[in-house]
């Protein structure tokens, strides 16, 4: 088992005064007794609502999640490449390079 402390950002607005201070205040408190941020923020977007459609037949993140500009594929793949980083070395994590089925 993987065991991962770190806390992933989401429906995150970067236009927002609210959101940005208390991810400030996250990354900077020693009162709040938060695990680490990751890099990584999923932004607020019609692509993450739509997410919890199951009736669809995506095939690719980019079908589900939706590509530049505004789409979170890339931003799920950005978190994903912090994963390795983070996990223990005993983890059996696939070592990098590791490209899983069908390969690509």
């Amino acid at each position: 088992m993987v065991s991962i402390r770190k806390t992933v950002p989401t429906i995150y607005r970067v236009q927002s005064t609210v959101h940005n201070t208390v991810l400030k205040n996250l990354k900077t408190s020693k009162d709040v007794a938060a695990a680490p941020l990751f890099k990584t923020k999923v932004k607020l977007s019609n692509q993450l609502a739509a997410a919890a459609d199951y009736s669809a037949a995506y095939r690719t993140l980019k079908q589900k999640y939706g590509a530049k500009p505004d789409g979170l594929a890339d931003t799920y793949v950005e978190l994903a490449r912090e994963l390795p980083h983070e996990a223990p070395q005993h983890s059996g994590l696939p070592r990098s390079g590791h490209r899983g089925r069908g390969g690509a």
